[in-house]
């Protein structure tokens, strides 16, 4: 049961790293060294990025992550652990695609996580 909480909150932890770490990057990669002229246009490709890249790809390693430390019934933890970010990201005024989003990224890591913990040998007890 430590063991569950333990990894639960490093999952937490892990997936506000690496959200801020992968938006950080596709900021550096895409505005970084963009004229003036068309940094309307990066800061929106930056946002597509972080919204269809970056999100579901943090969803899926923090879900597998997950998956991979906790027993292999208790998969579910995998998306209760993004749970905290999605919070964060609904407080703001969310609308429709906000909710669709955060759902989507929700379903993305607890997919990851029983994929990884269907492959995983069972723990003696």
């Amino acid at each position: 049961m430590l063991r569950n909480l333990i990894a639960l909150i490093a999952g937490v932890v892990l997936s506000w790293f690496l959200s801020i770490g992968g938006a950080r990057l596709s900021w550096l990669l895409i505005v970084g060294n963009v004229d003036r002229s068309e940094s309307k246009h990066a800061i929106i490709r930056w946002l597509l990025w972080n919204t269809f890249v970056v999100a579901p790809v943090v969803a899926v390693l923090v879900g597998a992550f997950l998956g991979a430390v906790v027993r292999r019934t208790w998969w579910w933890l995998g998306g209760i652990a993004l749970v905290p970010l999605n919070i964060y990201d609904l407080s703001r005024d969310a609308h429709t695609p906000d909710l669709v989003m955060s759902v989507g990224c929700v379903a993305l890591a607890l997919g990851g996580a029983f994929v990884v913990s269907r492959f995983k040998r069972p723990q003696p007890a």
